[in-house]
């Protein structure tokens, strides 16, 4: 008999489907790298203002369409309420996957709970920080299902390691045993460049319009308080966004120390020779580009309750820093930027010997493939 690849569902809120824009491709890249090994559907849920429920299909892609309340107003009843009206009109068509990976715990696990119980197929969760930590913190009332969903899960990824604590806390980890839970990386793409010796003593890449929750104008006070250390900042922006950004750059008396260089490809970013990645964002649930720039032989400054705190320990080239406090951020640009030929070198050391592997592709998919294929062994594929 032939073999047959696995068939996964994964339910995701924030999948690059075409209706929504500036959605990352954490997903699609962990989909990509493991169709060698399992057939993958996708379902995705977007939420929009208004009172509109309906599914779009394209090719393989179902999206369903579900309204968005301020402050979140009824999440978990819309979503309850989505996943049946998705089953009526659809789930026939996927009685036959094997295994149903829900990519946020408090959204897209209660929609891929209901549909794993009304299927009867194993699920998987990820725990993706911003999302998740902010909605178990505020929505205690429904607390009770997460738990529910949480305990029912074959597995469970930590895509943010630094919520891991705070959630056992939350739903008394002693129930559940460590082997449920792993961590797993998202897929960052990029490959190690030569540097052009050419470029700032920092960098700093993200949204711009999002300049504020990414640590940028934290970083600017920090740079104000010697102003010696110049800063490349890639990233798109609106022009209100540019805007404010070089009136904040004008007030520090910094302009002359701060390029703003635009989006750019990975292959130049990340060419320079930086002393390291300067990005105190907070929340942020993961940030590729911390991995992006460690693999890349570029320290990274970070926050000490976002991002990828929690995948490996502090150390020379990996600082994390309470992201409010910008002496403490003028401090570890200072220490890095004073030792800089010596901490570049012991990242390099690490990434030869494995140390980061962690973030590297093949372990990523493998330790997706296994968990999964295991999960599908149970449903009897």
């Amino acid at each position: 008999m032939a073999y047959r690849k696995p068939k996964v569902l994964h339910v995701a809120t924030d999948f690059p489907d075409g209706i929504e824009t500036n959605n990352t491709l954490a997903v699609k890249n962990l989909l990509d790298e493991t169709d060698d090994r399992f057939e993958h559907r996708v379902l995705s849920v977007v939420r929009k203002k208004g009172l509109e429920f309906k599914i779009v299909k394209s090719g393989t892609l179902y999206s369903i369409v579900v309204p968005r309340l301020p402050l979140g107003i009824l999440c978990s009843t819309i979503m309850l309420f989505s996943a049946l009206f998705f089953y009526f009109k659809k789930g026939k068509e996927f009685s036959e996957v094997n295994v149903i990976h829900a990519h946020k715990l408090t959204i897209d696990g209660i929609f891929a709970f209901v549909l794993s119980k009304i299927l009867k197929k194993p699920l998987l969760i990820s725990v993706r920080g911003s999302t998740d930590a902010k909605f178990i913190k505020r929505k205690f009332y429904v607390r009770w299902l997460y738990k529910k969903i949480i305990n029912s899960a074959e597995h469970v990824f930590f895509v943010s390691a630094w919520a891991r604590s705070s959630v056992n806390k939350l739903f008394n980890g002693k129930y559940i045993p460590d082997s449920k839970f792993t961590n797993l990386a998202n897929i960052s793409r990029v490959n190690m460049v030569e540097s052009n010796k050419e470029g700032a003593d920092f960098l700093f890449v993200g949204r711009l319009d999002l300049a504020k929750s990414k640590g940028l104008y934290r970083v600017f006070e920090a740079i104000s308080k010697e102003k010696k250390y110049r800063l490349d900042v890639f990233g798109g922006a609106t022009n209100e966004a540019a805007e404010n950004i070089k009136n904040e750059m004008q007030r520090l008396e910094i302009s002359h120390l701060c390029n703003l260089r635009g989006k750019a490809d990975k292959s130049v970013i990340y060419s320079g020779d930086y002393a390291a990645l300067v990005m105190p964002s907070y929340p942020e649930t993961f940030g590729m580009v911390y991995v992006e720039s460690l693999l890349s032989g570029i320290p990274v400054i970070s926050s000490n309750r976002s991002g990828i705190a929690g995948y490996i320990e502090p150390s020379n080239y990996y600082l994390e820093v309470n992201e409010f406090d910008t002496e403490q951020i003028a401090r570890a640009m200072k220490r890095i930027h004073d030792d800089k030929q010596r901490v570049k070198a012991n990242l390099l050391q690490d990434i030869s010997s494995g140390k980061l592997n962690l973030f590297n592709t093949c372990y990523i998919k493998e330790h997706y493939g296994n968990v999964a294929e295991r999960a599908a062994l149970n449903s009897g594929q």
